[in-house]
């Protein structure tokens, strides 16, 4: 139970990093700052991404294609679960966040123009974050 809880905690902890990252990234995107939007987007890419989080095994894929790369434990297979991590939650928390805000009609515009734009900008941030939720793993195991 006590892993269980880590788990989600670490979920809300990334979703909340990603949910900045990327009400940050809309509002360059929009070419303005609205303090409403960023933190409706926020509040909106948390429960999103809270919820993907907990259903998708994002750690279980991320070991299987760095498998079938042939990749071994260490930083190859930290930086696949960064880019498995970014493309999958990134792109679905983008099409929810997109699908509420602006209606389904802007998904494909929205895929089409913004989405490799993000998911480098949310790469960068996994990169810088995930290893502070190892830290905090292994302090907490202690």
């Amino acid at each position: 139970m006590q892993d269980a809880r880590f788990g989600n905690l670490i979920n809300l902890f990334m979703n909340i990093a990603v949910g900045i990252a990327l009400g940050i990234t809309g509002q360059i995107i929009n070419g303005a700052f609205s303090i409403m939007g960023f933190l409706q987007g926020l509040v909106l890419s948390i429960a999103i991404g809270f919820f993907i989080g907990t259903w998708i095994p994002l750690n279980a894929i991320s070991k299987k294609c760095a498998g079938f790369l042939k990749i071994k434990e260490g930083i190859g297979e930290y930086v696949v679960s960064c880019v498995v991590m970014a493309v999958i939650m990134v792109t679905l928390i983008c099409l929810g966040c997109t699908f509420v805000q602006a209606g389904a009609m802007f998904l494909f515009v929205f895929m089409k123009l913004f989405l490799p734009f993000v998911i480098v900008c949310i790469f960068t941030l996994l990169i810088v974050t995930v290893p502070i939720g190892i830290l905090v793993q292994k302090i907490m195991k202690k």
